[in-house]
């Protein structure tokens, strides 16, 4: 996975330095997105597309609480008002 270097680092450090929590959150909606067109009774056929895709809307919300939970007070605000 590509973001765990980064999860590593944010835990071993205690704090989200100068990283941006936006990224993970645009993934889940983006994961979401693309989990309800693989529905069969959205798309017939894209079974894959929504297998997929509900694997990283398991993964993202747990990446997102990481980063809220080491955040700074001012960042975690700015995550929590997209909720």
């Amino acid at each position: 996975m590509s973001c765990r270097p980064t999860f590593r680092r944010i835990v071993r450090n205690g704090s989200t330095e100068q990283f941006s929590g936006m990224p993970y959150i645009y993934s889940l909606l983006n994961c979401l997105i693309c989990m309800w067109y693989g529905l069969p009774f959205v798309s017939y056929g894209v079974i894959l597309v929504t297998t997929v895709n509900s694997i990283g809307a398991v993964f993202q919300p747990a990446y997102t609480a990481v980063f809220i939970a080491f955040a700074d007070a001012k960042e975690r605000v700015d995550n929590r008002a997209l909720d």
